[in-house]
Parts: C-alpha cells; structure tokens; sequence
C-alpha cells in the first residue's frame, strides 16, 4: 500500500545517507595510506550494502493481472523473462509469482534491438495531427512493447495508418475524440494528449494514476503543459480530462 511504500522510500533514502556519509568519512581517512581509488570503493561500499539489503528484506513476490501498474507491468515481465531465458536464465512462474533458481549463470548471445514505439509515436502523432505523411521503420510491430498500441489508437482517433512487417506509416485525417485506457501504455500519454488536444470533443484518459508516481507526475505536467497552450484539461481520479481547442487558440497555432 502507499504507506508501505512510503516507509521503503524512507528507510531507503536514510540508508543511502548514512551508509555514504559513513563511507565518505572512512575513505577520507584511509585515504592517504590506501591510494585515492581504493578509496573511492571504500566510500560507495556501505550505501550500495545498505540498498541492497533493504530492497531485499522489504522486496515481495510479484504477481500479474489486474489492472493500473500491475496490468501495465505483465508485457514488461513477459519481456524481461523472454530475454533472461535468451541469455540462459529460466524463470518459472507458480500461480502469479515469479521464481528464479540460483546457480544459473548468464551467457553472452546476439540480439536484434527494434526501434521504440513510444519514440515513435512522436513523429507518428505529428503526422496525425498536421495532416501529414510519416512513415517509421525498424519497428517490430508484432512484438510485445506495449507502446506498440499507438498504432490502433491512432486508427481509432481516426488517423489512416498502415503497418508493414517493420514499418508504420501515418497520415492525417478528421481526428474525433475517444476514451483512453492507459494502463498498459503510460509512456505515450503525454503525446496522446496532444492528440487528443486535436481531436474533435472531449477525450478522457482512464487507469493512469499509476502516471503520478514516474520520474515526475505526469498528469499534472502534462495538463500543466495543455493548459499553458490554451487547451482546456482536467485532471481525473486516475487520469484527465482533454478537449480540443480553438481554432484560432495559441494551441491550434503551435
């Protein structure tokens, strides 16, 4: 729950501090009889110890299904497991909890990287919303990246859109507004808002609270963003509100 959370957040942040301050004073005074380098890893040791050792006491079985972040992570699992097996790690799963024998050891192997789809889905959008001509290659469009999605979104909002084995191409078209499940795609929801922004009536973006707690909040930067523009947006209990703007508004212009 967030107050778990919370306390994991905590325990982690005074861990870190102490156990680096602790180091930093070590090292200083080793310093002069070790050689500076040795001292340098004598000063990181005591945060990295700690780090580990309190995500490995507070760290649980992970399990899938449902929806928000838990549906959103089950692509994400199913990947990162595709992967590890590739490189010679097996990872069972026993009724929704992963389980990772010890002893196995990683092995070198070649790997093809495709292209990102929610780096993609910048040019892509901006082909849609311009009435434009876009075409993306290197994508693996029958993989399993969540963003992949763009593609069947941007069909629905109304834009042409035709798929290749490895390409996407994308012209513009009327764009009408619809309803946006987020749980599985939160990395294209600031440039599905500004889609949305361009699309005929009110577009409501649902199962996104998960959005709050990334690298910044999300929903609020991005409404922050729409509003600043002149694009009337609303913020939701697990997602927002956009609608599209005036012709003539700052937003329609940009």
């Amino acid at each position: 729950d967030e107050k778990d959370k919370a306390r994991t957040v905590a325990i982690f942040n005074v861990g870190m501090f102490l156990g680096s301050a602790g180091g930093i004073a070590l090292g200083g005074i080793l310093g002069a009889s070790i050689g500076w380098r040795a001292c340098f890893l004598v000063a990181a040791a005591p945060g990295a110890l700690l780090t580990v050792a309190v995500l490995w006491m507070r760290i649980r079985p992970v399990r899938t299904g449902g929806s928000g972040q838990q549906g959103m992570a089950r692509e994400i699992w199913i990947m990162t497991r595709e992967m590890m097996h590739r490189f010679g790690v097996n990872v069972r799963v026993d009724e929704g909890t992963y389980r990772i024998s010890g002893g196995q050891e990683y092995r070198g192997t070649d790997v093809d990287v495709p292209g990102d789809f929610s780096s993609a889905a910048f040019p892509l959008v901006a082909a849609a919303i311009t009435d434009g001509d876009v075409t993306v290659t290197g994508l693996d469009v029958g993989g399993l990246q969540g963003d992949r999605g763009v593609v069947d979104l941007l069909r629905s909002f109304g834009a042409r859109v035709d798929v290749a084995e490895n390409q996407v191409h994308v012209q513009g078209g009327p764009l009408i507004a619809r309803t946006v499940d987020l749980a599985s795609t939160p990395d294209l929801f600031p440039i599905l808002a500004v889609l949305a922004s361009q699309a005929d009536g009110e577009t409501r973006f649902v199962n996104g609270g998960h959005l709050q707690f990334k690298e910044s909040d999300r929903i609020a930067a991005t409404i922050s963003m729409l509003r600043a523009l002149g694009v009337p947006a609303e913020a939701t209990e697990d997602g927002c509100l956009v609608s599209s703007v005036q012709p003539d508004g700052p937003a329609a212009r940009a």
